[in-house]
Formats: C-alpha cells, structure tokens, sequence
C-alpha cells in the first residue's frame, strides 16, 4: 500500500509494527511507489505539519543509515523469523519469458568466466590490461535487467526487447573480453598443429567429454579432457584409449534404447520419455513404478488477476501428457565417448518440442538438450519424473546456500508452495539415495510427494500479448545418487553443467567461447601442460568469485561460501604468488584485526553454515 504522508498511514504504521512494545523506532515510505515517481511536495508537507503532534508518533525526517543505527541499538529486543519468507503470489513469474531468464543465467556465466580469465592472465603477464571499466560496466547492464518488472517477465513487449538487446550487448562484449584474456594464457606443450586448450573456471577438477574443432567446423570431434581446478591443460587429438566403460547405445527389440555408461543405465521410450534410469552402483530403479520419466505436460494456465505474474493453484487440475510423437526416438550419437538420442513430440498444430537425451562416458547424469518451437495461449508445460524416493523435503539451491520445503500439502502454508523457485539444482532425497535435478537457465519448480517437475514455458497475454512466442533451447538433467546430495557432488554438478569447459584453440586469436555441443565423431585426448591457479581443500567450500580489487589493481578479490550447511575448516590452495591476504567484507574494506595467514599448505579459513568469506590476496 502506497503511502502519502496522511494521519492514518502514520496510525498504520504503528498498528503493523510487529515490534511495537519492544523497539522505539520504525520506519515509514511514503510516495508514490512501483515506478510511480517517489514523493511529492503535498506528503512533505503534511509530514512536517504532524512531526510533533500529540496522539500520533514523533516523526522525523532520516536516512537509511540513520535509521538502521537506531534499530541496531535496540537489535536485541526484536522478533526475529526463521527460515523462508515465502511471498503466495506471483510465482508465475519463476517462469514467464525465459529467454530474459536464460540471458540472466548465461550473462552471469560468462562475466564470472571472464573476471578468472583476466585474472589469470593478469597473474601471468602483470602488463596485461584488467577490464575493470568494461566489466563494471556489463555488471551494471546486467544489473538493470533485474530490475523487479524485468527478470521477472512482468514487463511489456518494448522492454523485453530492449532487455533482449541488452543481453546480446554483453554477451557479445563479453566474449570479446574473454577472447583478449585467453589470448595472454600461456598454455606451454601445445606443438601440434592442431593442438587445443581448455580452460576451467571452476574450483575443482573436471574430466568431461567436449567437442573439440577438427579439419571442419561442421564435424566436431569429441575428447575426453581432465582439466585441474580454476586452470587450462592443453589437448592434442590422438589416439588415446577410450574410456572404460564407454558409452553403449543399443536399439531393442520392443523399440526402446538402451544407453549405458557404467554408472547409469537408461530405457528411453518410442516417444522419448525414460521407462528406467537404474544407478549401477546401487542397483537401484530411480524412476516410480508404472510411471515414466521425462515426462512432458501441458496446463491451462488462466490467472485470476496478472496474466505475466500469477499462476493459480487449479492449473494443477488440467494436467494433460504430451503423447503426440512426430518423429520416435532414433539413435544420434552411437556411443563411445558419447551416446544421445532425438526425438520430436506435438504439442499443437503451432507448437512442437525436439530433445536430444545425452550421456557422457564417466558423467553421472543425463542430460536432455531441448528445442520448442512454442506457439501457445494461456499453457503452462512442464517436465515431470517420478522417482522411488519418500520425503517430507526437497531442497532447492538459493543464492549462496540452499532451503528446505515439504513434499506434502498439510496446511495453507505447506499449499502455497505448490510453485517455488531455486537456481541451479533441486534434490529429493531419503537415507541413502537421492535424485537431483538440474538446469541451465529455469528457475521454477515443484516437488509434490515422489513427483519432482521443471517449469519450462508459459504464455501469458498481458503485459506483453507475445510474451514467450517462438524459439526456445534448453538443457536440463537428471541425476540420481547414493548418499546425500553433499556427498555425492550434486552442487558440483549443476555448476559444471552451468558453466562449460571453455576450448581455447591453437592460434591465440581464435578461441571457441561456444563450442558446439552436436557431435557426430569420437578422439580421445591427451593432456599435457596443466596448469592451476586455485583449489580448495574440502567440496564444502565453493570458490565462487575471482576477480581484481575494486581499488587496488596489485590485488585479486576471492569470494568463497560454504554451501553444505556445516561448520567447517577449509584451505585455500593458490600457484599465485601472493605477499600477503587480508579478510575484508562484500565492500571490500579490509578488517585490520583480521589478516589471513600464509602457511606452506594454502591459506587456512574457518566457515559457518553458509558463512561468505572474502579475501584480498597482493601480488608480489
């Protein structure tokens, strides 16, 4: 509710302060909100008319800071809440308009990218220029668009095209800045002709099959690579051995394909969804009996109120399947390094959905590259797996962490949730076995009981009467496991399949940022040449950010979390020649008190549950 400064928005205010008894100050916004134009002459006015008035609170002109130095004085007499502040509305726009989604998830993949690229050819060539002016700048256009009426799909058409626009700004500025750094990277052992680099901007060590550009650019070949933590190896194509076990893909007589790694075992129907996904190790069926995985389903989806906002709870009773099968499944990629298969399903006469199911040699999910050519009014789909597993909780990852929800619908509260929201992953787990589910770009879910579903496209009408029209890709996938989720590198996952390998090629000005993903060969590799620049001692910490000091350019920033919700001790590891490393806080104002010492094994950091820790290293 807008506030104008009146008597009765000051009553309010002291009626709905939860507070009220314990804390002598509160805060009261006025103007005109919600992109209206802030306050007016008229509010000021009246303001200062009832600044001292008897029966009604002292009210004062102030500054945010002001204010919170007030209420942190009085800090221990609050009500405090615990857990999710879940807002029960809305939640439609967890999905509207996902290519303004997959532009936020893709630009905030590459900026990351280049931040440790330039970092690490600032590291390895000190003449080497820092993008600072250019990446502040990307950040801030980044930034704009999550603008609360843009990342949430809740604008109309003209901004969705300038945000589009403004997506492809960065993406192709940003490539560019990544080209210039990988062009500094010295990868020493590269003498083949048609040698390659791998750059690896994550934490951790990866071995991953990519594509690698041979003789012809319209016939990748595939490599296996093992590329060490925030670091690049070189890759030659040879003659390596293929790995053990390779990927088997092998037509059956009822019409089905199975496909096999050695850590999974995957039944893929006629019409594309999975009759199995059985974890090896385990011998166990993830998929529910008599039920199919991968299974798509369309909605009516007809809000009360605001088409781009909300989506309703009685969507839920129009679920109907997607059967209609134009092309069955066929086999794409034989096997080896890698197995797939394509399909093509009807949606409607206009609308049609195209996928190609993926497992990798050595990965431990399967992933499900999609295309829809969506044409729609007022749908919702939607992909569904059933799976064997029994919980009162999903857990779906958050920035910096993740939340717990129930499985169940018990109360009002509990119903609400029959739509929430997570990033990377969501993970349904119970003692001893689990599946994940993960995804490139979406960031609706619903876990109902055994049911876990990935929102994939709306079509709301208004604001914007073409919201969502036309082409989409998307990849998500799915991971079953033993254990917990933090055992069994479920975070780890989501992030490889988020932020790809990138291929840097032979001659420095050439570098594949993209580097496709359709494969139609098999080359093993082997690596020589490796190089990493940072590892952490326990998966518990993530590495998230690596970047230079806002204020100093002989310093890098190094922004770690805990993501598994334990106390823990962890150290950081780094080949870069550092003088000395201070904690400082997200302004990157350094605490005196609190210098991170250099030990012969890294630097050693104490973590909280969730606790952010950021450092400042200086280069010698």
């Amino acid at each position: 509710m807008e506030m104008k400064g009146k008597v009765e928005d000051l009553v309010n205010t002291v009626k709905n302060n939860k507070d009220k008894g314990r804390a002598n100050h509160s805060a009261a916004l006025f103007g005109f909100g919600d992109g209206g134009g802030g306050p007016t002459q008229l509010m000021l006015d009246r303001l200062d008319r009832v600044q001292d008035t008897d029966g009604l609170p002292r009210v004062q002109m102030s500054s945010p800071d002001r204010f919170f130095s007030l209420l942190e004085a009085e800090s221990s007499l609050l009500c405090t809440w615990t857990g999710e502040l879940f807002l029960e509305l809305h939640n439609g726009t967890y999905t509207t308009q996902a290519k303004i989604k997959l532009g936020n998830r893709q630009c905030e993949t590459l900026l990351h990218d280049v931040e440790v690229a330039s970092c690490l050819a600032l590291c390895q060539d000190r003449t080497f220029q820092y993008p600072s002016t250019q990446l502040q700048n990307l950040w801030r256009l980044l930034l704009l668009n999550q603008f609360h009426d843009v990342i949430p799909g809740s604008c109309i058409g003209m901004v969705v095209e300038d945000a589009l626009r403004y997506y492809q700004d960065i993406h192709t500025d940003g490539t560019k800045l990544l080209h210039m750094a990988c062009e500094t990277l010295e990868v020493t052992g590269q003498t083949e002709v048609r040698g390659h680099a791998v750059l690896n901007t994550l934490p951790w060590e990866r071995t991953e099959v990519i594509p690698l550009v041979g003789a012809s650019r319209d016939q990748p070949a595939l490599a296996m690579v093992t590329v060490p933590s925030v670091g690049v190896v070189a890759v030659t194509e040879g003659t390596g051995t293929t790995p053990v076990p390779p990927v088997s893909v092998k037509v059956q007589v009822d019409g089905t394909i199975l496909m096999q790694n050695g850590i999974l075992r995957v039944v893929v129907n006629k019409d594309g969804s999975l009759a199995s996904i059985y974890l090896v190790k385990m011998n166990r069926e993830t998929i529910s009996n008599g039920c199919h995985g991968n299974q798509f389903v369309l909605f009516n989806d007809v809000p009360l109120y605001w088409d781009a906002w909300d989506v309703m709870d009685y969507h839920l009773q129009t679920r109907k399947p997607v059967v209609e099968v134009i092309q069955p499944v066929q086999v794409c990629c034989p096997g080896g390094l890698r197995g797939s298969v394509t399909f093509t399903l009807m949606v409607s006469d206009q609308t049609t959905i195209t996928q190609e199911v993926i497992l990798d040699a050595m990965c431990p999910y399967i992933k499900f590259k999609t295309q829809v050519e969506w044409f729609e009014s007022h749908k919702f789909l939607k992909v569904e797996f059933p799976v064997r597993v029994r919980s009162a909780n999903a857990t779906y990852e958050i920035q910096f962490g993740h939340l717990q929800r129930p499985t169940h619908r018990n109360t009002s509260w509990d119903w609400a949730r029959f739509e929430v929201w997570g990033h990377k992953w969501a993970d349904l787990s119970e003692h001893g076995f689990g599946v994940a589910l993960l995804n490139d770009c979406k960031y609706g879910y619903s876990v109902h009981q055994n049911v876990m579903t990935l929102s994939l496209l709306r079509a709301p009408k208004a604001p914007d009467a073409n919201a969502d029209m036309g082409s989409h890709q998307f990849t998500y996938a799915v991971m079953p496991h033993s254990g917990t989720f933090q055992d069994t590198s479920v975070i780890q996952c989501a992030y490889n399949l988020n932020y790809p390998l990138r291929l840097i090629a032979n001659a420095p000005s050439s570098i594949n940022a993209n580097a496709p993903s359709s494969i139609n060969a098999n080359a093993p590799s082997s690596n020589t040449a490796v190089r990493s620049a940072f590892s952490v001692s326990t998966a518990a910490v993530i590495l998230e950010t690596i970047k230079q000091a806002e204020d100093r350019k002989d310093a890098l920033l190094v922004r770690l979390y805990e993501s598994h919700g334990s106390s823990v001790t962890a150290s950081l590891t780094t080949s870069v020649p550092i003088r000395e490393a201070w904690h400082c806080d997200l302004l990157e104002q350094v605490d005196p008190s609190h210098p991170a010492p250099i030990t012969a094994t890294g630097i050693p950091l104490e973590f909280r549950p969730f606790q952010i820790v950021s450092l400042l290293l200086y280069l010698q």
